[in-house]
């Protein structure tokens, strides 16, 4: 049976069973009849009785007999009135209480010294940091302690990296960054050459000695079974199909290096450079470590490969572990960004080439052994990014040429496209063009300066680096053109005269450093004083807590069944003489 809860009237009056209490009505009928009949024989033997007051006749001899009554007709009846009530309730009750009794005394001194000889006191000496602006233009001074460092140099990054060098050099002043902050100059070359290029800052010139080299890409399978590469007339590498391309590029450079080429492959990922940088500076000329091929001439294959290809790159700087992190972490950056400028200033579009920011600086050889100071990892790396495709640069020499006229499979119209071959060629050179045909010039701010060739110090006429040094040196010359100039290498870079260099100080000294500048030379933030502490607390005290809760849950159900009714029966009684028949056989019974 279900809750009674959840019953409909429907279903109470379906259990109650009305149809029992009406047949129980028609049986009680069925009884009474019965019993009426059984009462009527039940006279017989009194009517037939001889009595004496009626001098020993019987009841039948008067003529009169018992009486026979029947249920004519009943009318049976029932009214039900049926009511049902169910009551919920729920209660909750929370009660809390929280004590705290807490009796304690407090004693604090606290002694601020400039040292750190007393007795208890503890010294944190950590790296404090500084800047200085410096004018492209001033030849001023920088006054620290009472010492003079005077700006001297021919041009305006010599001065401010003199200046570094001389505040390296002392007892103040462990690390100094240099970070150019100029605006744009935008010079322009009439008629346009593909060996100069301009950008805002810098005039690049790219007559230089380049090698016999080559770039085949790989970008699918062989359709046969093998697949060649022709070099020149006569020589040609036979690679066999391999299972991805992957293994296609190694196979093809062991092919190329088994003919007497220098040949690698390359992937995404793959260092093309490194550029390597003396300690804490970004220069891209470096004195240390010696190498075969200068930054310059890296950074130039590079560039040429990345022009002719539309090849992505990512740089990303280094430092080694001596100075504080955050400062080598600006130090990387800024290696990086002189490797990218470099590459965009030899024409690379600026799309091609990106940094990857924050440089990790130092943490990259967080777990090397000593010593801190390791010139191998003062780099800057170039990677292949953004490219599912697989390549083979290759180098040849005198004796190992190749032929740009007669590679096969050639491919350099379309670098980009669906088949394997060779996408870019250098034909060697030995560099030193004459730039100066046509009265070719460089147009800075409406002023002409005609491009200058002859040999400039140790660089020989026509070389790349004298025309750089050349055109420094005439737009120097000129102070009504508002610019400053200075060589790096093949390129003339360009400052307007408000322009500034940022210098970065760090030091680990505890004593108290002042600097003051002259003529341009700015002191925009000063080292921050350190010191010493001694703190002293004692605490007591008793304290007291106490918590109590209480939680409390009622839930209750009633229930009331109200059911009223009434049921009648309505009965007609008739009596009825006892049959003839009957009668003759009582007689014939009582004359026997």
């Amino acid at each position: 049976m279900p809750d009674l809860e959840d019953m409909t009237p429907g279903q109470v009056l379906a259990d109650a069973n009305v149809a029992d209490f009406i047949g129980s009505m028609g049986l009680a009928i069925a009884r009474a009849q019965t019993a009426l009949d059984e009462n009527s024989v039940s006279q017989i033997a009194d009517f037939a009785a001889p009595r004496e007051g009626l001098n020993g006749r019987s009841l039948f001899d008067l003529g009169l007999s018992p009486a026979f009554y029947h249920y004519q007709h009943a009318d049976l009846s029932v009214s039900l009135q049926l009511q049902l009530r169910v009551e919920r309730t729920f209660g909750l009750d929370i009660g809390a209480n929280f004590n705290l009794n807490d009796a304690s005394t407090s004693n604090n001194s606290d002694n601020s010294t400039e040292t750190s000889s007393e007795s208890g006191s503890s010294t944190r000496t950590s790296h404090r940091q500084a800047q200085i602006n410096v004018n492209v233009t001033t030849n001023g001074a920088l006054v620290v302690n009472g010492n003079n460092f005077q700006l001297t140099g021919a041009s305006p990054l010599a001065r401010i990296e003199n200046l570094a060098d001389q505040l390296r050099s002392g007892n103040d002043v462990d690390r100094a960054l240099v970070m150019p902050s100029v605006t744009a100059v935008n010079p322009t070359c009439v008629p346009p050459s593909p060996d100069v290029v301009t950008s805002p800052n810098a005039v690049t010139f790219l007559n230089q000695a380049m090698s016999n080299e080559a770039l085949i890409r790989i970008t699918r399978l062989p359709a046969g079974a093998n697949e060649d590469y022709t070099l020149k007339t006569g020589t040609t590498a036979s690679v066999a199909r391999q299972a991805d391309i992957t293994a296609q590029a190694a196979s093809t450079a062991t092919a190329i290096n088994a003919l007497g080429y220098q040949a690698v492959a390359w992937g995404a990922g793959t260092t093309l450079e490194t550029c390597h940088f003396d300690f804490d500076k970004a220069l891209i000329d470096q004195t240390t470590p010696a190498e075969a091929r200068t930054n310059r001439q890296k950074l130039s294959r590079v560039a040429r490969i990345l022009i002719a290809t539309g090849l992505h790159v990512e740089i990303e700087g280094y430092t080694d572990r001596s100075g504080p992190a955050d400062y080598n972490v600006r130090l990387g950056g800024r290696r990086s960004n002189a490797v990218m400028m470099e590459l965009r200033n030899m024409g690379v579009p600026a799309g091609q080439v990106r940094e990857k920011l924050p440089s990790t600086g130092e943490t990259t050889w967080a777990n090397e052994p000593p010593p801190e100071r390791n010139q191998a990892h003062r780099i800057a790396r170039i990677r292949l990014v953004d490219t599912s495709d697989r390549f083979v640069f290759v180098e040849g020499d005198s004796s190992h040429a190749i032929n740009v006229t007669q590679i096969s499979p050639d491919m350099r119209s379309a670098p980009t496209g669906p088949d394997n071959g060779f996408i870019y060629v250098g034909r060697a050179s030995a560099g030193g063009s004459d730039l100066t045909d046509q009265g070719r010039k460089i147009v800075i701010k409406g002023t002409d300066f005609t491009l200058n060739g002859s040999a400039n110090g140790p660089h020989a006429q026509h070389s790349s680096e004298a025309y750089a040094a050349n055109l420094a040196r005439d737009v120097n010359a000129n102070a009504s053109v508002g610019v400053r100039a200075w060589a790096t290498g093949n390129v003339c870079n360009l400052a307007n005269n408000g322009d500034r260099f940022e210098l970065i100080l760090v030091t680990s000294q505890s004593r108290e450093i002042s600097m003051s500048g002259t003529d341009d030379v700015t002191v925009t933030t000063q080292f921050s004083r350190s010191s010493s502490r001694t703190v002293e607390r004692s605490d007591t005290g008793n304290r007291t807590v106490a918590v109590g809760a209480s939680v409390g849950l009622r839930f209750g159900r009633q229930y009331e069944t109200n059911i009223t009714g009434n049921s009648a029966i309505t009965a007609r009684l008739v009596s009825i003489p006892a049959p003839p028949e009957f009668l003759e056989q009582i007689k014939e019974f009582l004359s026997e």
